[in-house]
């Protein structure tokens, strides 16, 4: 696209965020490898998140407001009662700047959705030189598992997910050109979401194994057998020196431990919905058994990221050692699935792999990628249905 027609697209798309702004989330699905309607598309993040106002953890977070009034931003990170929301640097520095702004709700809500919106456009951008060829079938499923595999909600608890894409944005850089200053960039996620240390060792233990995939796949067997033993995985935590600071030392009291974390996961397990909890389990399957097709078709399939895929591996081993924390698990077992879909897109758009093509295979990707959409869009129905968010715009 020239510059004419990009000013043209431009103009079409500031006219429809004024109007309709829910037309630059169409136009951005019709046209997702144009590099405007990528940046309308946060845009309509700002909008979304201004729509719906602040909601469940988010409004924990506003909440915190009435600390950054009249207060530098020294004494901001010496407040104890700030920190009790995180002791990262992302979300103090970022509400200061914000509040500074504008102390709306909805304006906090709508810059959350669009640093959201934006570290994730730039992780999508590290592939640009694959989804910018003509897509098989099978290429664009596989992308579509890097859109849907996190629910676009997850801005509302601000810190993780925002974190977990900026790995993704540098570690993917890592891969792609294998200069070791994007891998060390990637660290910097502990400065979202001290969670991210799980990310970081899993890093360094990858790097340590380094070429020995038969040892990686049998520690994945003894992580799935960990899995099934009850042992808590912050009490695991608390007796590793220097890593234990990181957590509250009324975490490591295994009778609140006990009544918090594996109770609650427990309960959770059995008693939550169920069809919900099956969501990130059928993703990862999905993507393992497209892999495994490629591999059939291609036994050299993993030549080029051969990092990238014991990466996986590894990663999967730390998220299984904390199964019995559901919040710590859910999420990085989610992180898994996401680098699991990343990978599969990289290795569909190598030459030798573009001609890989099963029915069965992308049928139950297809299935897989819907399920995840459907579940997404009924687990928060109740406000994703507003009309006021698809039919309105700022001045209404």
């Amino acid at each position: 696209m020239n510059f004419p027609d990009k000013l043209r697209f431009s103009i079409i798309q500031i006219a429809c965020y004024l109007a309709l702004p829910v037309v630059n989330l169409c136009i951005f699905i019709g046209s997702y490898k144009n590099t405007v309607s990528q940046f309308f598309f946060i845009l309509f993040a700002f909008y979304f998140g201004y729509k719906t106002d602040c909601y469940l953890d988010l409004q924990n977070h506003y909440a915190s407001i009435v600390y950054f009034l009249d207060s530098t931003l020294a004494e901001l990170f010496s407040n104890p009662e700030l920190k009790r929301l995180g002791t990262e640097p992302f979300h103090i520095i970022f509400k200061y700047i914000v509040f500074n702004i504008n102390d709306s709700s909805r304006f906090f809500a709508g810059c959350s959705a669009a640093i959201y919106a934006t570290m994730f456009i730039l992780y999508i951008r590290q592939y640009r030189q694959f989804y910018l060829q003509k897509l098989s079938t099978l290429q664009f499923l596989a992308l579509c598992g890097m859109f849907f595999t996190v629910e676009y909600y997850w801005y509302l608890g601000l810190r993780y997910w925002t974190g977990a894409f900026f790995f993704m944005i540098f570690y993917s850089k890592y891969i792609f050109t294998n200069s070791r200053k994007y891998l060390y960039i990637s660290f910097l996620s502990v400065l979202f979401h001290i969670a991210h240390l799980a990310v970081v060792f899993a890093v360094i233990l990858n790097s340590l194994l380094g070429k020995k995939n038969t040892i990686r796949y049998i520690l994945v067997v003894i992580s799935f057998i960990y899995r099934s033993i009850s042992t808590s995985f912050l009490l695991l935590i608390g007796q590793i020196p220097y890593l234990n600071k990181f957590i509250k030392q009324s975490y490591l009291n295994p009778d609140m431990i006990a009544s918090i974390q594996v109770n609650r996961s427990d309960y959770m397990r059995e008693y939550g919905n169920i069809i919900y909890q099956s969501r990130t389990d059928i993703l990862f399957i999905c993507c393992m058994l497209v892999l495994f097709s490629i591999w059939k078709h291609n036994e050299k399939v993993n030549y080029k990221y051969n990092k990238f895929y014991s990466f996986i591996l590894t990663f999967l081993i730390i998220a299984n050692i904390g199964y019995s924390d559901i919040t710590y698990f859910e999420r990085t077992y989610k992180f898994v699935t996401l680098l699991g879909f990343s990978y599969l897109f990289a290795v569909l758009g190598m030459p030798e792999n573009k001609s890989t093509s099963n029915r069965i295979i992308t049928v139950i990707l297809f299935i897989a990628i819907l399920f995840a959409i459907a579940t997404t869009v009924v687990q928060q129905r109740e406000y994703l249905f507003d009309p006021l968010i698809w039919f309105g715009n700022f001045f209404i």
